[in-house]
């Protein structure tokens, strides 16, 4: 990928919308260093992101096509990554997965 406003001597194959290209609430929450599953604490953690849960939770339901997302959900996760399970503090709380 070529993001540049100097002309250079190559050939064009595809000209990709920056709309296309532009980091999604995910990708931003993956730049912290982590992808969390649960809505409930994706809002908690990135509230400058989800306001609410149900923002995460249908954020979260729309298709992803960015490949590390694939990845990370088939869990063909690069030796640097790892999954974890935690469980938030309190009565009724369930164990939860974040990557």
């Amino acid at each position: 990928d070529l993001l540049t406003d100097v002309v250079l001597p190559v050939t064009v194959d595809a000209l990709v919308p920056w709309s296309d290209l532009r980091p999604t609430r995910r990708d931003l929450m993956a730049l912290s260093g982590i992808v969390l599953g649960n809505a409930a604490d994706m809002a908690a953690c990135f509230p400058e992101l989800w306001s609410t849960a149900a923002a995460a939770r249908q954020d979260r339901s729309r298709s992803v096509t960015n490949c590390y997302y694939r990845d990370l959900y088939n869990s063909q996760m690069s030796h640097s990554s790892a999954e974890v399970t935690y469980r938030p503090q309190g009565a009724g709380h369930r164990a939860r997965t974040a990557r």
